[in-house]
């Protein structure tokens, strides 16, 4: 976890907030709501390089001053307010029933874009989580997001073969088939895999050489 944070984050922060990892609320639907945004703050931290928020520094100050920090007190911060909105958020949301899960996972082309991972992939159906008021404002250059990851995935590791969205705030989960968008978006000539060939072709010759090296050392 530290390693994310660079030299800011002491040994006792980071073993403090592993221990506290294993041992989740399950009950209490405010403090898990809480605990939920103390997480995005710490993945935020981590994708940024080691920029911290406020809410974050508070946590850490909590988890370095208890001799046992717990939920409760690293989630003190959360004003409630927010912890209220992503309390009614979790309380809506149903999972579709899947044989395959995977989330968070890296795409082998990601590299040649600065980083992308997904949200869900459940039995082949890439999911973006959307908490928007409007999903159809946008929508447009959303369903580009996803196709673009889709080809990023260019081994076709995880067999995708639908793409779509879960919008929080309505509850709702909504895919197409790639081949359907690939067909009215490029042509029904074109492919799934002829695409990524041409995307993979086109990142090798323009991406900046700094990602260029980073993507191959990967």
């Amino acid at each position: 976890m530290g390693s994310g944070f660079g030299s800011s984050v002491d040994q006792k922060w980071a073993a403090a907030m592993a221990d506290l990892l294993t041992e989740m609320p399950d009950r209490d639907e405010m403090l898990k709501a809480r605990v939920s945004v103390v997480l995005a703050w710490i993945d935020w931290g981590y994708r940024s390089g080691g920029i911290w928020s406020e809410g974050l520094r508070a946590v850490a100050d909590s988890a370095r001053c208890k001799e046992a920090p717990s939920w409760d007190s690293c989630a003190a911060s959360v004003e409630r307010g927010v912890a209220s909105e992503v309390a009614a958020l979790m309380k809506i949301v149903e999972v579709p029933r899947a044989d395959s899960a995977r989330c968070g996972a890296s795409f082998r082309g990601g590299g040649f874009v600065g980083g992308a991972d997904a949200d869900p992939i459940l039995d082949g159906c890439l999911y973006d989580v959307k908490t928007t008021l409007r999903p159809r404002r946008g929508l447009t250059p959303m369903l580009r997001q996803l196709l673009g990851y889709a080809l990023l995935d260019w081994d076709n590791e995880f067999e995708l073969d639908r793409v779509g969205f879960y919008w929080s705030r309505q509850g709702e989960w909504m895919s197409w088939k790639l081949d359907e968008l690939i067909g009215q978006g490029a042509g029904p000539a074109e492919s799934l895999e002829g695409l990524r060939e041409g995307f993979r072709r086109c990142a090798h010759e323009r991406a900046p050489a700094f990602l260029q090296r980073s993507a191959r050392a990967m």
